[in-house]
């Protein structure tokens, strides 16, 4: 996330702390890796390959729409800018971040699975940035795909929990207290948020959809773990507060992961 790193392969966090080379150097291990989609935002490498790591197409999120993204394949000279934004000339849409990183990254997996002479096991670290919200003046929203723009989705409305428009304890942390009860207009737009992630996050949903779908064509997904979580919880209108993330409360700090894989048992839904 916020890793104070330089752009250089000689800081500790690449040259030491970087998962990748304990699992593609390690001679038991020999694992192919690819890092594909949102990275470390604005420290992300610019001119050498992330240690381990055999492909890349990473960047620090930025827009939804024509991204640009830092390409490496294998060596630090294959180190490239590439410019998404050639889309409409074949589909009428902009090119759509999550989508982009979806396609590349179900590619690289197929190459893993499909053309490699001797198949070895591989780790896709696939990041986008949805649902975050775009920045910008006025209320920001999160931007979806551009085919689900007028997507109708059931829930309209952010959750009421019991802590919704809640303000004025004495003694919670000063940002919390001073909070007096949310505008009209404030519960509108965190409504409007809410909406917005949900049609952003539709193309997650087809992204892992068709990660899923692959890899059991691909004949791989029974001995494949398929790991998925998050950065952070979210705040829509929690102690008076309309649209965050930066308390350490349950809104805040409650993160989804959900495994599944080989030796894994299902587990039920909670009540």
């Amino acid at each position: 996330m916020h890793v104070n790193v330089t752009d250089h392969p000689e800081h500790p966090f690449y040259s030491r702390d970087y998962f990748a080379p304990y699992f593609s150097r390690n001679k038991t291990l020999k694992y192919k890796i690819g890092v594909f989609g949102k990275h470390l935002n604005s420290r992300n490498p610019s001119s050498f390959m992330l240690p381990g790591v055999d492909e890349m197409l990473i960047n620090d999120g930025g827009t939804y729409m024509n991204r640009t993204f830092t390409y490496g394949n294998g060596t630090d000279e294959s180190i490239q800018k590439i410019r998404f934004n050639k889309c409409e000339s074949y589909t009428g849409m902009p090119c759509y971040s999550t989508s982009i990183i979806g396609n590349v990254s179900l590619s690289w997996i197929k190459r893993q699975v499909k053309e490699q002479p001797r198949l070895r096991p591989f780790i896709a670290l696939i990041s986008v940035k949805a649902p975050h919200i775009q920045d910008g003046d006025g209320y920001p929203m999160s931007i979806p795909a551009p085919w689900y723009t007028n997507t109708i989705v059931e829930e309209s409305i952010a959750p009421r929990t019991p802590n919704y428009n809640y303000s004025g304890f004495p003694d919670h942390h000063w940002l919390v207290r001073s909070q007096g009860p949310l505008t009209k207009e404030e519960g509108e737009k965190i409504d409007e948020l809410y909406v917005s992630r949900l049609k952003t996050l539709i193309s997650v949903d087809d992204l892992v959809e068709e990660l899923v779908l692959k890899l059991d064509t691909w004949g791989v997904l029974n001995n494949t773990y398929v790991i998925f979580t998050s950065d952070n919880g979210y705040r829509l209108g929690q102690f008076g507060m309309s649209i965050d993330k930066m308390h350490p409360y349950e809104n805040d700090i409650r993160v989804p992961v959900m495994i599944r894989g080989p030796g894994i048992a299902k587990t039920p839904p909670p009540l």
